[in-house]
């Protein structure tokens, strides 16, 4: 499906520790991307209980923890 291949394209390219942005905010990612409800792709990330969905956050591009 699409969303199995999102998420296995931001795995094989981001691993956990991948700086983030979400509504401003930067973050790190604390868990690989997954399916929530077998259908949303979503990831969690450190400072948010809830996942965020993958369609809503955006990689923290001048981080140079993101380029390794």
């Amino acid at each position: 499906s699409a969303a199995s291949d999102l998420i296995g394209e931001f795995n094989d390219l981001y691993p956990v520790g991948t700086r983030v942005r979400n509504a401003g905010q930067a973050y790190t990612t604390t868990t690989g991307a997954r399916l929530l409800k077998d259908h949303t792709p979503v990831i969690w990330v450190d400072g948010r209980d809830e996942p965020v969905r993958l369609a809503d956050i955006t990689l923290a591009a001048h981080d140079p923890a993101n380029h390794r």
